[in-house]
């Protein structure tokens, strides 16, 4: 029988051939008869269909070993003067360096000879199978390449702008292609979309976005884009549902991921990937948007403890733990008379108090900025800044005005006496251009929010107090507590609160009237106690 001489044929013709039907052929495929190539195995090759027929076996003979493709050995075909070698990483940086492209010929001016290089599978360790294949003429070079891609069982993904995919050979083999747009590696792509994030964003969100990503950049940062797809995403989010880390001061992985940390890095990542596949975007690459398919996770964490109010005795023992520091307490007193965030009260300078009307204008916080190097992922140390409220629009809803009692208004007048009568505080003032602050560092310099409040606990400590449950945030909860138990209005407390909804507001309402129902309940528990003791 003659067989047409081609390189590979499609199931429906070996079917042809053998005179059986194409499910037969499958058949003898899935059980290892007959040995197909393709990523769906649906091509079979010239040689490997001879075999099977049992036809000239000499040629057959001679159809493998025109190449040799021994590892690690250079080989010499009988009809090409080629020779293929295990190419080096330092030889495929080099090329990525001269933007040469795999599957296409170059020319190397160093060696004076034709070039191809060409990905394969991976090894054993995971890293990718390279070689290259170099002659004298680009002629010799490409059909020794055809010949030797002919003879491989697996071929890494090619890109659609080489010499293979373009005259077609990729898709007679049945290779698998990809917009060239994705050859990048997913970290470089990424990095991209974390610069394009840093001029839209505040500092403390990039700083958290970048502290995210190292998780996302950790299980895919090593990846080309074109390898991504929906189940490695999907993988990813399994993981960080079931992943633990050490919280406090364990050491062994103890806790689960919060629901805020997965829905972040589930936004993150959906806003990468949607780029990648939107023509508008600069982050374009023709990729498919597989986040449309993967649902957000669910935290498998506890959920945390409701803050409750400081009640008149914790308030009592906070202020005598920290009275001898006049720093710390003037700070404090001021969270408990305003329920201003800790930042808010940092942030305060002296025109922001009116000591004739007792008063407090809060419109600024304290807060920290760093730099960041995206590509050589390093960071400065954080320093401390002053800058608007949070969520802070042009209607500067947020600011707002807060009368204070005569007994914080002396206090903080006996602290400004303090910061202009004490010589090394007051020429570091000058020096930093800090006078106008409130609170600063004894040195006169802007200290970060965590100086201070490792300042609070210390104090907290020497007094013998549990540090568990006494955060200063706790204040700002107290205050809200007593407005609404004192039936203020909810839009007031809201004002009063500078929240930008009434969330807070109505949780913190829920509680009080949960607790107002629990007392209630102790009408029927009396009730049934006297039935019970009236029969005894």
């Amino acid at each position: 029988m003659i067989l047409e001489k081609k390189a590979v044929f499609k199931i429906e013709e070996v079917a042809t051939i053998l005179g059986i039907s194409k499910e037969e052929v499958t058949d003898l495929i899935t059980n290892g008869d007959i040995d197909a190539v393709g990523s769906q195995k649906n091509l079979v090759k010239y040689y490997e269909l001879m075999k099977f027929m049992g036809l000239d076996e000499t040629e057959y003979k001679n159809s493998q070993n025109s190449l040799d493709i021994s590892e690690n050995q250079r080989s010499n075909p009988h009809t090409y003067s080629c020779e293929i070698d295990d190419l080096t990483e330092e030889e495929w940086d080099k090329m990525k360096t001269n933007v040469k492209k795999e599957h296409t010929p170059y020319f190397n001016r160093q060696k004076e000879k034709w070039c191809i290089a060409l990905s394969l599978g991976k090894n054993e360790e995971g890293k990718r199978i390279r070689k290259i294949i170099t002659g004298k003429t680009e002629e010799e070079v490409w059909a020794a390449y055809k010949e030797y891609i002919r003879q491989q069982d697996e071929v890494a993904p090619i890109a659609d702008d080489t010499k293979c995919a373009k005259d077609g050979f990729a898709h007679q083999m049945g290779l698998q292609t990809y917009p060239h747009l994705q050859k990048v590696t997913f970290r470089e792509h990424y990095k991209k979309f974390l610069a394009s994030l840093e001029s839209s964003i505040s500092n403390d969100t990039y700083t958290s976005y970048i502290e995210l990503s190292t998780h996302i950049l950790e299980a895919m940062g090593d990846l080309k884009m074109y390898e991504l797809n929906q189940q490695i995403l999907v993988n990813f989010f399994r993981d960080m549902v079931t992943k633990q880390y050490s919280a406090g001061k364990s050491t062994i992985p103890n806790t689960y991921y919060s629901q805020s940390t997965l829905s972040k890095l589930y936004d993150l990542l959906k806003r990468f990937i949607t780029g990648c596949s939107d023509q508008t975007s600069l982050l374009y690459i023709g990729m498919t948007n597989y986040m449309l398919s993967v649902r957000k996770p669910k935290s498998n964490a506890l959920p945390k403890e409701e803050i409750k109010a400081f009640t008149d005795e914790e308030i009592a023992t906070i202020f005598s733990a920290v009275k001898e520091d006049a720093l710390i307490y003037c700070w404090i007193r001021i969270l408990a008379e305003t329920g201003a965030r800790p930042s808010e009260a940092l942030a305060l300078q002296w025109k922001d108090i009116d000591f004739e009307e007792g008063s407090i204008s809060i419109n600024k916080a304290l807060s920290k900025t760093r730099t960041h190097n995206i590509e050589e992922e390093t960071r400065t140390t954080p320093y401390a800044i002053i800058k608007t409220l949070k969520n802070d629009g042009a209607s500067r809803n947020h600011c707002r005005k807060i009368p204070i009692s005569k007994g914080l208004v002396d206090l903080l007048k006996q602290w400004q006496q303090h910061t202009n009568y004490n010589k090394k505080m007051r020429e570091g003032r000058v020096e930093h251009q800090t006078t106008q602050q409130v609170f600063t560092s004894p040195s006169g310099a802007l200290w970060k929010y965590k100086d201070y409040n490792q300042k609070y606990k210390r104090l907290l400590k020497k007094a013998g107090l549990s540090l568990e449950g006494f955060n200063p945030y706790r204040f700002r909860h107290t205050f809200c507590t007593y407005l609404v138990e004192n039936d203020v209005h909810v839009k007031y407390i809201q004002m009063l609160m500078g929240d930008s909804t009434l969330e807070t507001v109505m949780n913190t309402y829920a509680n009080v009237e949960k607790e107002k129902a629990y007392q209630q309940g102790f009408i029927t528990s009396k009730r049934i106690q006297n039935i019970a003791e009236a029969q005894a």
